[in-house]
């Protein structure tokens, strides 16, 4: 089913790398369109189209078998590319957290959102390469003034006592029991330079608690949100010491590590979110997944419907008028070709006396058509281009009406020229045409008759 709206009234993207996050993102739409009208057959991205709030949303994952910031960055291009009113995008999925010990730290915990706010002099997102055994910190773009404010009033609303509800909290608890709090499952930390050796999908020493790291447990169990820097890059980290060692280098600034920011940055105004999974060390596993999942998906959802809808630019209503007036221009033409076989016609004494009635029949039923269609076709929403709808319509009824007085006269045999004579002798067609090469102005110059 493809989507009841054009590809360019969507204004948002939301970007998933990971199926399960594809799932839950879907979940959470308040109404689902379908697939796109149109796209290009170099675009091999899959698009599922819908609603949050007042937002037309593009939502797309990242191909089977492909992850990494390369993967995104083709998926954010092609996205741009078939979507040219997408304004800002939204890259939400699970991350690895940087816990910290230090008393000015951030107590990062399984479940936990984090968003990507710059500070600590980096923009919100910095890219690493473990492969040069080393960090990359290549130019990437900080997320969009716009989506950081309304971070910020998000953040008011979720902590003000006079804001009925939580919405962070409240988008949470539909998605139904499925992502609540694991309470069953313990949220475990352990220190930087433990080894986890697993035996058959289990570490034995865990058991033993060996190495663990004790923390006062929480009140509450919704997701805390964090604001700051996330690393990402094409490798997994997946030991506590290279964590923190990369940590370190960005002067322990980074609360999270993704593999995809890096690639859609550049490309597309974006704001990252990820909901912590693991803790980047060798003790990494599946069971929060699906709350690290949710709790993303669900302050992606809040923060979205904090923000107004923008209007679509400008350029692109342009070209969809465009074709609609190539249109008008068709119909016209069918107007022009009917007029010349009427012509044709009268050439035939004998005929145009038998078939005169008929003849004024088909060519009033044919006029009447093509006006109807066309007063349709002018409806537009556009301010501007209802009033040109209003002046075509009736400019069109009195070139109709003036052109029954004339095929009147005409086959009536009152013919003010020669009949041999075609339309541009001089005949008295009505003045919304005028004749210099046909006159098709009111189509070809619109700024005439839009300024009337």
């Amino acid at each position: 089913m493809s989507s009841p709206h054009p590809n360019t009234s969507y204004t948002l993207a939301w970007i998933c790398a990971l199926p399960e996050e594809y799932e839950v993102a879907i979940a959470i739409l308040d109404e689902t369109h379908g697939l796109p009208q149109h796209q290009p057959l170099e675009d091999k991205n899959a698009y599922l189209l819908g609603r949050i709030g007042a937002h037309n949303v593009v939502m797309v994952c990242l191909p089977a078998g492909r992850m990494g910031t390369t993967a995104a960055a083709i998926v954010a291009e092609n996205l741009c590319q078939t979507f040219r009113s997408v304004k800002y995008g939204f890259l939400v999925g699970i991350g690895g957290g940087v816990p910290s010990f230090g008393a000015s730290g951030k107590d990062i915990r399984l479940g936990d959102v984090v968003v990507s706010v710059p500070g600590g002099g980096y923009g919100g997102v910095v890219q690493y390469d473990l492969a040069d055994e080393g960090v990359y910190q290549g130019p990437l773009n900080s997320p969009p003034e716009k989506l950081l404010s309304y971070v910020t009033l998000l953040s008011i609303l979720m902590k003000s006592p006079r804001v009925a509800g939580n919405c962070f909290r409240e988008q949470l608890e539909l998605l139904g029991e499925e992502f609540e709090y694991p309470v069953r499952l313990e949220d475990r930390l352990f220190c930087s330079g433990y080894s986890h050796n697993f035996w058959r999908g289990k570490c034995e020493a865990c058991d033993l608690h060996c190495g663990q790291i004790y923390r006062k447990k929480r009140k509450d169990t919704l997701p805390v949100v964090h604001l700051g820097t996330i690393a990402s890059g094409n490798t997994v980290v997946g030991d506590g010491v290279t964590r923190d060692t990369i940590n370190h280098r960005f002067g322990n600034s980074i609360l999270s590590f993704e593999m995809e920011a890096a690639g859609v940055m550049n490309t597309l105004p974006c704001l990252v979110v990820r909901g912590i999974s693991d803790y980047a060390d060798s003790r990494k596993n599946d069971e929060w997944r699906p709350r690290a999942i949710a709790a993303a998906c669900s302050y992606a959802k809040a923060l979205i419907l904090q923000i107004p809808p923008e209007e679509v630019p400008q350029q692109e209503v342009s070209v969809h008028v465009t074709g609609l007036i190539k249109d008008l221009r068709d119909e016209l033409g069918q107007i022009k070709a009917a007029l010349y076989g009427l012509w044709s016609l009268q050439k035939d004494n004998a005929y145009t006396e038998s078939h005169n009635d008929h003849r004024l029949t088909t060519v009033w039923s044919r006029s009447v058509s093509i006006t109807a269609s066309l007063t349709s076709r002018l409806a537009f929403t556009y301010y501007g281009l209802m009033q040109a709808s209003q002046y075509v319509s009736y400019r069109m009824l009195s070139f109709i009406d003036s052109m029954k007085r004339y095929i009147c006269s005409k086959l009536l045999g009152y013919p003010t020229r020669d009949a041999k004579s075609g339309p541009s002798a001089g005949a008295p067609l009505p003045s919304v045409l005028s004749f210099q090469g046909w006159g098709w102005h009111l189509i070809a110059e619109p700024h005439m008759w839009m300024s009337s």
